[in-house]
């Protein structure tokens, strides 16, 4: 079973939790963090989560300092079709919450 470092999740509450795993149409966004888990989820994860409709995957790539952001899964390539790389000093917009790339890289 995967496990995202974080999970945002839409009409899904602590309760429901209790009794289901969300399904991918309870999931915004999915964030993975990686330092020795980069191959893995750049490969690995980039594949399920484009196979299961992810609307929106980001790395936090711990590495190179930089946060890819991966968005409208294609199924039939298998493939996002939108993909961004930020760095230091740029600022991401989401699901009506703007995030500082230096945030995560303190």
């Amino acid at each position: 079973m995967l496990e995202p470092d974080i999970s945002v999740l839409e009409g899904y509450d602590a309760k429901s939790m209790m009794l289901n795993h969300p399904t991918s149409k309870n999931v915004r966004l999915l964030v993975e963090v990686a330092l020795s888990s980069l191959n893995i989820d750049r490969e690995l994860k980039y594949q399920i989560y484009v196979e299961h409709d992810i609307l929106e995957f980001w790395i936090v790539d711990l590495v190179h300092f930089v946060v890819h952001v991966y968005k409208q899964p294609n199924k039939e390539s298998r493939l996002y079709e939108n993909v961004q790389t930020y760095t230091r000093g740029q600022r991401i917009r989401t699901l009506s919450v703007e995030v500082s790339i230096d945030d995560f890289f303190l």
